[in-house]
């Protein structure tokens, strides 16, 4: 029977989360693990300065962990210590979607597939346009749907493997789905959200600064972010975590050169 991880970014309580339960369960022995507490925007981050807590918390039919830490301590807690063999993570249902470079290295959702990958396990990140929980809980017939797509591209996943050169597949699902919305396999955007910060003085009078995004209006054509936004279709990005390098031998032999002057060697 295969081992398979479930884990997400925002929370044992989260209903996104149930509904990867839910999807997922009869595919295998399901180990179900969580954050505590909300860790969005926590990407690859682990915790090193403090110990880590797990509790069991019932959970529908079973029990989840719930992790004090980060979607990547998970990771090494389910590696090295609990499950330890691991045939699949899936990480989710994220409620926002996880689309354009901007936000995918920044998304614990899918910083915990990409741990998963860095140890050799197959992971898929599952992501909804629907960021309103109170909205998705009432949408019956989008999550019946909803729940068949993510069974059926994990049942492929765990059947066929990855494709080649891949080590996660980033999966989006539109605001409006229906049975037959149409799967596109996407490049990553750039960017999402043009970022700004506003400084406010706290009741002390001393300055301090929230971080917020816009949307970005303009969308490049093939990639996630319009697939998903202008088009209403489902994006998956098979991400590569292995950092592709460039050489350039004049403007490496420029540069050393350069240093080799400056450092009196020439």
């Amino acid at each position: 029977m295969r081992n398979i991880v479930i884990t997400n970014d925002d929370g044992i309580d989260s209903y996104g989360y149930r509904l990867l339960y839910d999807s997922l369960h009869s595919l295998g022995k399901i180990y179900l693990f969580a954050p505590e507490s909300p860790k969005s925007a926590t990407g690859l981050s682990i915790t090193l300065h403090k110990p880590l807590r797990v509790n069991r918390k019932k959970f529908v039919r079973t029990y989840a962990y719930v992790v004090s830490g980060n979607p990547s301590d998970i990771v090494h807690l389910a590696m090295f210590k609990i499950v330890k063999k691991i045939d699949l993570l899936a990480s989710g249902i994220n409620l926002g979607d996880n689309t354009s470079i901007q936000v995918i290295l920044s998304s614990g959702t899918i910083g915990a597939a990409i741990q998963a990958a860095l140890f050799n396990i197959p992971a898929i990140a599952f992501s909804t346009a629907i960021s309103d929980e109170i909205r998705l809980i009432k949408m019956k017939e989008y999550c019946r749907i909803l729940k068949r797509y993510v069974r059926n591209i994990t049942e492929w996943v765990i059947e066929n493997g990855l494709p080649e050169k891949c080590d996660v597949l980033n999966v989006n699902f539109p605001d409006i789905l229906r049975e037959n919305t149409e799967i596109v396999f996407t490049k990553p955007a750039k960017l999402r959200f043009l970022e700004k910060i506003i400084e406010r003085k706290d009741p002390r009078g001393k300055p301090y600064y929230w971080i917020y995004g816009e949307v970005l209006e303009e969308t490049e054509k093939n990639t996630d972010v319009h697939v998903l936004w202008i088009e209403k279709n489902i994006s998956i990005t098979p991400l590569f975590i292995g950092f592709h390098v460039y050489f350039d031998d004049k403007y490496n032999e420029s540069m050393k050169n350069f240093i080799k002057e400056k450092m009196n060697l020439i």
